[in-house]
């Protein structure tokens, strides 16, 4: 939380979720009681592109310096034997990246 309240903007990337997803409501929630706003940007993954590179496209966009997400999602082992969004996403970036697991 300390780095979320120094931060000058924040933005929430929901890839491939529904606008009507509950889930970004309720990062918004959470952010708001802690006085905290974001933005947020309902993004689609493009034909064959993995959702880490998405992520990291949208991330470049709004010029972000950093990443904060959650963590595999299907198990560590799983995610690293089969490639999964978060082992992706370090892979690929040179952004710090802070995860919830």
């Amino acid at each position: 939380m300390p780095w979320l309240r120094a931060a000058k903007r924040i933005t929430i990337i929901a890839v491939d979720e529904s606008e009507t997803s509950q889930d970004c409501d309720e990062i918004l929630g959470l952010l708001k009681e802690q006085n905290l706003s974001a933005d947020v940007r309902h993004v689609r993954t493009e034909q064959g592109q993995h959702i880490a590179a998405r992520i990291l496209s949208e991330a470049a966009e709004v010029n972000a310096d950093s990443i904060v997400m959650g963590a595999f999602r299907f198990g560590q082992i799983f995610e690293w034997v089969f490639g999964g969004v978060t082992h992706e996403v370090l892979r690929r970036t040179k952004l710090p990246v802070f995860m919830m697991h």
